[in-house]
């Protein structure tokens, strides 16, 4: 149980870690322009991170697969993932994950993730996590995201590492 509890602690300090040491202040300079007399003047212009709440279908082994709820307020967001499975009354299948975001600019992000899904009642359940890298776009009301990253699978267990994918598509309910 000891053991257990240092690996997963390990594992989380090491994602957390890596998360804010590639997250960067990606600061963005083109509202700032200059007049004839040379007096720096600033341009106004649209919010460089929208706000968005959105429910979808996510698809990734850490950060959960089922129906989707994000919500990006600026830079920082989060994304809540589901999908249980009843077969017959018992629990057939359960996934269930959660992504903290952090906005780079207006496409990309990156996000800590932690998922744990059960294949049937009686079997135990399995921890995974990730750090990821991704990119996002947005056109009319339809949001998709692709991301990688790094996954730690079967937490709980022997863990294993190995490279993650991450796919959503949302409809936005409110921009």
């Amino acid at each position: 149980m000891a053991n257990q509890l240092i690996k997963t602690t390990l594992t989380a300090v090491f994602l957390v870690f890596t998360t804010l040491a590639f997250a960067q202040n990606t600061r963005d300079t083109s509202d700032v322009g200059y007049s004839a007399n040379k007096v720096k003047i600033h341009k106004k212009s649209a919010p460089q991170f929208p706000s968005y709440k959105a429910v979808g279908f996510n698809m990734s082994p850490t950060s959960g697969l089922g129906f989707s709820y994000r919500q990006i307020d600026q830079r920082i967001g989060l994304e809540f993932t589901a999908l249980p499975v009843f077969i017959q009354g018992e629990l057939g299948f359960l996934s269930v994950g959660f992504t903290g975001v952090y906005k780079l600019n207006r496409v990309l992000y990156t996000g800590v993730s932690a998922s744990y899904w059960q294949l049937g009642a009686s079997n135990k359940g399995t921890v995974n996590s990730s750090v990821n890298f991704g990119i996002e776009g947005t056109y009319e009301s339809i949001c998709a995201k692709l991301g990688t990253g790094y996954g730690v699978y079967n937490i709980s267990s022997k863990f294993s590492t190995l490279p993650t994918i991450d796919f959503g598509l949302y409809i936005l309910i409110n921009k």
